[in-house]
C-alpha cells in the first residue's frame, strides 16, 4: 500500500494550503472534511455540511485522549474524528482531535514511537500527527505519534 494525499486545497489570502489527509489509492479519505495543521484550518467541499445559520457543524468539540507509550494501540473516538494536536499534560502523553460527539464510536489505531525505536519501512498506512519532548524519569523521550488510515 502506498500513501497518497487529498488533493483538495484551501486558499487563503493568496497562500495555498494542501490537504494534509492521506487517502486510499482512489484519492478518498473517511470523513467529509480536509485539514491542513499548517493553515490551522479544516474545510469541506460537500455544500451540504456546510454550517447554515441557527444549525449545528458536524464537528462540534475538541476532546482529548490520553496515550500510552506503546507503539500500537486502539482508542474509541466517534467516527470520522479529525485529529489536530499532540503533546504531554502533566506526564501523559494526549491526543486532541475534533469530533461530532453524536458520531458512532469506533476504533481507531494509532503509533507512538521513540526516537530510536524501529519503525516498519513498509508500512504506508499512517501518517504523522507530531512529535513530543518528555522528561521521563529523569531522562529526555521524544516521541513521534502516527495516525494510522485503515
Amino acid at each position: 500500500m502506498s500513501l497518497h494525499f487529498c488533493r483538495a486545497a484551501l486558499n487563503i489570502k493568496g497562500e495555498h494550503y494542501a490537504c494534509d489527509w492521506p487517502t486510499d489509492k482512489h484519492g478518498k479519505h473517511p470523513g467529509w472534511a480536509h485539514s491542513n495543521t499548517l493553515a490551522q484550518a479544516i474545510w469541506t467541499d460537500d455544500p451540504s455540511k456546510i454550517k447554515k445559520e441557527g444549525s449545528a457543524t458536524m464537528y462540534s468539540v475538541i476532546w482529548k485522549y490520553p496515550l500510552l507509550l506503546t507503539d500500537e494501540q486502539t482508542i474509541t473516538m466517534p467516527q470520522h474524528a479529525a485529529p489536530l494536536y499532540v503533546d504531554i499534560q502533566g506526564d501523559t502523553l494526549c491526543l486532541w482531535a475534533m469530533v461530532d460527539p453524536k458520531a458512532e464510536s469506533v476504533p481507531q489505531k494509532v503509533h507512538v514511537y521513540g526516537t530510536g525505536n524501529p519503525i516498519d519501512a513498509a508500512r504506508s498506512d499512517e501518517y504523522h500527527i507530531g512529535s513530543v519532548q518528555h522528561v521521563l524519569r529523569g531522562q529526555p523521550f521524544v516521541w513521534h505519534v502516527f495516525w494510522v488510515v485503515e
